[in-house]
């Protein structure tokens, strides 16, 4: 698949996916590199179009940091309001009737469920936390 660059890869791989990673955007900076010398650009070249165009670079980061902030509100939010909504109103699995018990089979043993928990107010406290530094990032100017 990669060519010339399988035997490299594989090596590479040998020692994680982190150095594969790294080898990688290593070996595309290189060509990239390559490439820019072979049709006249420079470094100096990339900065200035870098600087030319940086103001709708900065605005498009910024909108995509306020919306992955606005995803981690919301999903703090959700947590929070489980563990406060399983706090003050548990499930009524009381007024359940209870499973038919199967026939039991010698030798073997059943694995226990450990159950549908809705989130802890440790869980709650700490999606708190996180959850004001996201609102921080969402709407606050910084």
């Amino acid at each position: 698949m990669f060519g010339w660059l399988g035997p490299l890869f594989r090596l590479i791989g040998r020692f994680g996916p982190i150095v594969l990673i790294c080898a990688f955007i290593f070996l595309v900076g290189v060509l990239l590199s390559l490439l820019g010398w072979a049709f006249g650009f420079t470094l100096d070249d990339v900065d200035a179009w870098l600087a030319a165009h940086s103001s709708w670079i900065t605005a498009a980061a910024d909108v995509l940091f306020r919306l992955g902030c606005f995803f981690v509100l919301l999903c703090c939010a959700v947590v929070v309001v489980g563990a406060v909504h399983g706090k003050l109103r548990p499930g009524r699995r009381d007024l359940e009737a209870p499973p038919a018990q199967p026939v039991p089979v010698p030798g073997f043993r059943p694995e226990t469920p450990a159950g549908e928990k809705p989130p802890g107010l440790g869980c709650a406290l700490a999606a708190l936390v996180v959850g004001y530094f996201a609102f921080v990032g969402t709407f606050m100017r910084y």
